[in-house]
Formats: structure tokens, sequence, C-alpha cells
């Protein structure tokens, strides 16, 4: 009954005053709806559980290799992987599988694909059946064995027309003739995008000791053991079966150590994890700063009512009673900023999802999709309580707590006057420190991504493709066969009509490299740069050629080694001296060389958040220090669909069974990244405004608040003759304390969170500099325009006026 009366009397209060009421449920409605979606975006990015059966019991796992030499791997080599899949008791199910791009078609229908060449227990392992026809079997991956395919809904839609009858019709795969056995459900796309299901072939499920190929591997754990458990096995087996075979390996190959996380968390590295986090707590001091805002309204409300209350009391109201009273304004507010919020978050994961699916289409995970599900509803439900408790209980209780013998002997000033001072100067430090925080991050955030969206490339990627090609090495197991297959490759597509230029890059990353005369004690003392071996022209691939020559086919294996250097590193090595002729020492898959340089190109890269020694560029050739992987580049000349079928007629031409790790369109590529950054960066700016608006909305209100409950003091002081002037000097002043207190608090709380996201934003320190004084800068305008208007007010009152002033 108590409960009914004071609902129904808070209702009537919000009534009274429209303006108020509409303006706390807007900005608790956005504080509310920043927090819920970032939370939501963030939650569906690394933690949402897959859409299948016991999701939460599969894993994927990987070893980590290392070397100075070759950095660093996370896929297991199949050696390792098969001695796993034998020996492994931790495991319940299991399998792995290998990335393909392919081109599918059937007739004059070609679609290029992200296929998964795997073993039969994928689909076990995903607990899905097909919807028409059977899975993989162990047979079909024997030598000599039909090739088969499992086929997506979208294919069998697509290039089949949804034929009840494509059981056993036959379509080309990558130019090989292939028999459709099934068809999978709607939507199904395990284990990461993939439309189309291949057997792995025998060679791979159960490889030659010296064979390197690599695999990707998940399964599940058996009821009872733990993740550390399985590690430790999974480690100690394949530390067995590295160590058979590492006198065949290259010297400095080392196994780290063995990693395993849920699968849809596998590829969340520790950097991102972090910058999760950091994105998550922004959002939760913009909702903080919302509740505090609402909180202070309510608490002035509140006093407003004191003398209400202090009758209430002396006539035997309880204290839990004043309480509820005061409180539920405040819960109404809340409960209709968070219905609002919910709509409002819902229908931007909505559109946030149809966005992403439409500009990154089939190539985001399956299990990314952005809705309002039962945990966001959940945690909709969390936030909306924490917001009670801040914006309503907790202004309630201390407006509860007053002296009312106090307020009925002597009004509201005597009795509030220290009390309130001291909350609303905690207060006032507390929104300064807050927004100080969500300021000095965001900015650097912002700024970060920002800077990622006007990447200057250094090179026109217009029409350029480019394909990851993987090269077995049991059909490629010398330097001198894979240097042949890519640079007939290189030179079929170069000579092809469809393709205006074509080259091979070849990627060692960032290595110690040595001046020839020069003595390092150590590595670390090295120059270092990012190593490229290329086969063709690099012009159309960005570097151009600034001096010397390029390298050709003059530079083969049995000639003298020979490099180019990027402009950046000719400077910062030889200064103003020309480096043609200079010698460098170089260690490739073990092989030193001494390498002359012939040409001087142009960076590929200018990135403003780097810092100049990481443009540094060598570039060898090809012939000389071939790999297994290499990026094929072209530049088409024709439609896109028809330079991707001679792109495939040419790479089948030489090996059909060639794995191609994955084709794109490089413009399309670089475009949907840019989209998708700019909108996150955006998304950051936008919540950084309206949290600068909370915090100038709660300062003047904070300020304005407590300026006027010194109107008495204020007149006193001027009846004794201080001027304008002095007055709001005095305010000032004391303000002043209270700004450099809140900026000290939120300087120093943003500063170590800065430290702790060093290597994600990874900017200069005059980037960090520039965003402190930035940020402090325009704080100290807000804050003291927030001082400077209310005291104005207060100074134009009448000292007659001012004194009478409860």
């Amino acid at each position: 009954m108590y409960v009914i009366r004071d609902l129904l009397y808070a209702l009537r209060l919000l009534k009274k005053t429209p303006k108020f009421t509409a303006l706390t449920i807007i900005v608790l409605c956005g504080g509310l709806a920043v927090s819920l979606f970032t939370f939501a975006f963030l939650y569906t990015f690394t933690s949402k559980p897959l859409p299948i059966e016991d999701q939460g019991t599969l894993y994927r796992a990987s070893l980590l290799w290392h070397s100075e030499k070759f950095g660093e791997s996370r896929y297991l080599e199949a050696y390792e992987a098969a001695r796993l899949r034998e020996h492994a008791t931790v495991f319940s199910e299991h399998g792995v599988w290998q990335n393909k791009t392919v081109s599918v078609s059937l007739g004059n229908n070609q679609l290029i694909v992200e296929a998964a060449s795997t073993t039969p227990d994928i689909f076990k392992v995903s607990r899905t059946q097909p919807l028409l026809g059977r899975t993989l079997e162990a047979s079909d991956s024997l030598r000599g064995s039909t090739p088969v395919a499992v086929i997506s809904y979208a294919i069998w839609q697509g290039q089949f027309g949804g034929d009840p009858e494509v059981i056993g019709k036959t379509f080309y795969v990558s130019g090989q003739t292939t028999e459709v056995v099934g068809v999978m459900p709607q939507g199904y796309r395990f284990p990461i995008s993939h439309q189309l299901w291949l057997p792995m072939p025998a060679q791979i499920l159960n490889p030659v000791i010296l064979d390197r190929e690599k695999v990707e591997f998940f399964a599940r754990l058996k009821p009872g053991v733990s993740v550390e458990q399985a590690q430790t096995q999974f480690f100690s087996i394949t530390s067995q079966a590295f160590n058979a075979r590492k006198e065949k390996l290259p010297k400095g190959i080392e196994l780290i150590r063995a990693d395993m996380d849920l699968y849809q968390r596998f590829d969340i590295d520790n950097a991102m994890r972090l910058t999760v986090l950091v994105l998550n707590v922004v959002a939760f001091f913009i909702l903080l700063l919302a509740a505090i805002n609402i909180g202070n309204l309510l608490f002035a409300r509140a006093i407003q009512r004191s003398k209400e209350s202090a009758i209430r009391t002396a006539i035997g109201a309880p204290h839990w009673r004043l309480v509820s009273q005061l409180m539920w304004e405040g819960v109404l507010i809340t409960l209709a900023g968070t219905a609002l919020a919910v709509v409002l978050v819902a229908w931007l994961l909505n559109f946030i999802d149809s966005y992403f699916h439409t500009l990154m289409g089939n190539e985001l995970p399956f299990w990314y999709r952005w809705e309002l599900d039962i945990t966001v509803f959940v945690a909709a439900v969390v936030f909306a309580l924490f917001t009670i408790f801040v914006a309503s209980f907790l202004p309630a209780y201390k407006a509860a707590r007053q002296d009312f013998n106090m307020v009925l002997r002597d009004g509201t000033r005597g009795a509030q006057s220290i009390s309130i001072g001291r909350l609303s100067r905690f207060l006032l430090v507390t929104q300064i420190a807050t927004i100080t925080l969500i300021m000095v991050l965001g900015t650097a955030i912002s700024f970060k991504v920002n800077k990622a969206t006007d990447l200057e490339l250094g090179y026109d990627y217009d029409k350029l493709y480019f394909a990851i090609a993987e090269l077995p090495l049991h059909n490629y197991p010398t330097d001198e066969k894979r240097a042949l297959f890519f640079e007939r490759m290189q030179r079929q597509l170069s000579e092809d009509a469809a393709f205006s230029d074509a080259g091979i890059r070849f990627s060692y990353k960032r290595q110690p490299v040595a001046l020839s005369g020069v003595d390092y004690k150590t590595d670390a003392d090295k120059p270092k740069a990012t190593i490229y071996t290329v086969i063709g022209s690099t012009e159309f691939m960005g570097p151009k050629l600034l001096a010397g020559r390029r390298l050709d086919t003059r530079d083969r294996k049995d000639g003298a080694k020979t490099a180019m250097v990027s402009q950046s590193m000719a400077n910062r090595l030889w200064g103003n001296d020309s480096p043609l002729g200079k010698q460098l020492q170089v260690t490739l898959d073990d092989e030193f060389a001494t390498v002359t340089v012939v040409g001087v190109v142009s960076d590929i890269t200018n990135n403003p958040l780097e810092k100049p020694a990481l443009y540094d560029e060598l570039y060898l050739a090809g012939y000389q220090f071939p790999k297994a992987r290499g990026t094929i580049f072209f530049k088409r000349a024709v439609d896109a669909a028809v330079a991707e079928d001679r792109f495939f007629r040419i790479l089948n031409g030489n090996d059909s069974q060639l794995n191609i790790v994955a084709i794109e369109d490089w413009e399309m590529e670089t475009s949907a990244t840019a989209k998708m950054v700019a909108t996150f960066r955006d998304t950051v700016i936008m919540s950084g405004l309206f949290a600068l608006i909370l915090a100038m909305t709660g300062i003047y209100g904070l300020t304005a608040f407590s300026v006027e409950k010194r109107a008495q003091e204020v007149g006193v002081r001027r009846a004794l003759g201080a001027t304008d002037k002095d007055i709001i000097m005095l305010f000032i002043k004391q303000s002043s304390k209270l700004l450099l207190a809140g900026l000290l608090i939120g300087g120093g709380l943003s500063s170590l969170m800065l430290i702790a996201v060093s290597s994600v934003l990874a900017l200069t320190t005059f980037a960090y500099a520039s965003i402190f004084v930035a940020v402090l800068g325009s704080l100290v305008l807000v804050v003291l325009v927030a001082v400077i208007i209310p005291s104005r007010k207060a100074v134009f009152m009448q000292p007659s006026e001012a004194l009478r002033c409860e």
C-alpha cells in the first residue's frame, strides 16, 4: 500500500515538471544506450556463444613456433597434428582443416568461395546433419577416390538452382570435376565462414616426417578435463613428435607452447582483449557520468523538499519510508530511460548487423550476429539496477540522513551547508575526473583509428588483386621447384591479356641485417628491416624505382646475391651517401648471404603512427630466396569475373591441387576495412561528445546548486562592500582547487590506462602530450564557464534578496 502511494506521488511530481522529466529520461537513455551498445557489440565480437549444440566444450588449439629467423606461427604442422590425433586421450572428438579459396563453376556460372579441406569429424563436432545426401567419409580421402564435395545451401541455390536431385551431380572445383555428395542446412558455415567442404588428402592426414604442411585443429574436451590438462597433454605429444624430426628442420626453430581457447575466442589476441576491456571501461564511465548527473538533479530536488521530509519525520515516518518516497522519482526515470535505451540499442544492433554483413559478405565468421539476445537484455537489467543505485538510492539515502531538527529550526541554512557543500565538492571532483578519463582514452582511440583510415599505402590499388598460394612441400621440396612454379605463374599472368601486370612477393617479416664491415655485439644492435623477396615487377605492387635498377632474371640462384632497399632504409644506414654497391648481410631460412644493393625504391607504407625505422624494407631476388608460401599480385585489365576465371585457369594449368589460401580484390578489401574502421571511429567520437555534453551540464548543475546555496553569503559580502569581480574570483579560486584535484585524479587514471594499452595504440610521445594538453585545456574552459555563469547570476541579485534566500 505504501509503495503504491509513494509511486503515485512520484508520478505526480514528475508530471508537474515535464521539462525536467523529459531531460533526465533523455540523458539517462543516452548513457545507458552507449554502455549497452558497446557491451553488445564487443560481446558479439569476442565472447558470444556459437549457435551450435554443446558449444561450451568446443575448443581450437595451436602450437606457437618461434625462431629469430622465422618469426612466430600459431598453426600446427600436419605431422604433429597426426601424432596428436593418434595419441591424445583428453579429447572426445577432434579434427583438422585447411583453408582453401577455390573457384566453383557449373557451365558459365562461376563463383569464388572459401572451402575447408577437412576430416569427416567436422560435421560430427559441429552437431549438424546434412540437409540432403551425406557428409564426408574417411574413404573419400584415399588416393584414387572420386573427388567429392559437400556444398552449402547458398551454392545449392545459386549454382544448382535448388535442384532436389543435386546429389550425384558434378561441377568444377578449381577446374577439377567433383561430385556433390551432400548439402548442408541454410546458414551452416563451420568452421569459420566456409561454403564448401572437401576431403583432406591422405598425405596431409598421415604425412611423412619431412612434410611441413600446416593445419588448424579443433576438438571437444572430455567431461572433467580442464583446459590446462588438455594443453599439457597437447604440448607433450606434439613435443615428442617435434623432437623426432627436429634434426630434419632448419636450425633455430623451437616449439614454445600450446594454446587452447574456446572456439569463438581463439583468434582474439591479448591486445584485442585489452582494447575491448578499455572500451567497455570508457562506456561504463559514460554511464556513471549520466547516473551521477541524474543523481545530482534528484538530490537537489530532494533538498528542496527538506521541510516536507522533516515534517514527515516529525510525525513518525520511518527512515526507510522517507528513502522510498525520495527515490521513486529516480526509479521511474531509470525504468523509462532503460526501456528507450533497449529499443534504441535493438535498432542499432540490427543496423550494424545488416551493415557489416552487406559490407563483408560471407567473410564474417558465422557466429557474428549482432542482436538483442538474452545476454544483452540481462546486461540492460544490470545497468538499470546500477543506475538506480547511483542515481536514485544514494541521493535519496543522503537526503534522508539530514538533521531534520535543524531543518525545522532554521530552514535549510545551517543544517545543510556543511554536508551539502562537502557532497557537492566530492561530486564535482568525481565529474571532472570521470570526464578526464573518458576524454583522454576516447581521444587517443579516435586519433589512432582516424590515422588508420588515412593510412597512405604508397600505391594505387585500383583493380589490384592478391592471392596467397601455399605450395605443399611434398610436391615442392626444393627452392628450385618452388621458384620455378612462381616464376611460371608470374610470366603467364603477365603475358595474358586479362592482366596488365603480375608479380610474386614472399614475406620474411622484420629481421636484423648487418652492414658489411661493421662489428655488432648482439643481434639487438643490428638495424632491422622488413624483408621481402620478389619475382617480377614491383612497380604496380607499390615500391617505385628511385635509383639503380630493379631485380630481374639476372638475379638467379647461381648469380650474385642482390638487393633493393627502401628510401627510408637508405637514408637511415648511409645518409647522403649512395647505397648502390653497398653490401648487407642477411640470414634467411638458415642461409647466410651477403647481398649487394643494386636499387633504391620508395617506401610502401607511410604510417604516421609508426616510427620511421619501421618503414625500412629490403627486397631480395625471389629466384634466390623463394618460399613455399607466396603472394601472387596481379592487376586486371578486364572485368573482374573474367580476370578471376583466367587466374584460376592459369593456376590449374600449373597445379590443379594447389591450395590457394585466399584471393582478394585489394580495393574492395581496403574499402571495406576503411568503412568498418571509420564506423568504429565515428562511434567513439559521438560517444565522447555525448560524454562531454553530460559533463558540461553536470558540472554546471553542481556549480549552480552550490552557488545558490551560498546566496546569503554572497549578499553578506556585497553588503560589506565586496565587488562583483571579487565574488566571481572567489568562486573561481575555490573551483580551481576542485578542478585541479579532478584533473590530477582523472589524468593519473587515464595515464595508467594508456600505459596498459600502449602496445595497442602505439602513439608517439608527441601525440600523447597533444591529447593531454587538448583534453585538459578544454576541460579547464568548460569548468570556468560552468563556474562563471551561475556566479554572475548570483552577483546580479540585490543584497536584500540574497539575504532572504533559503
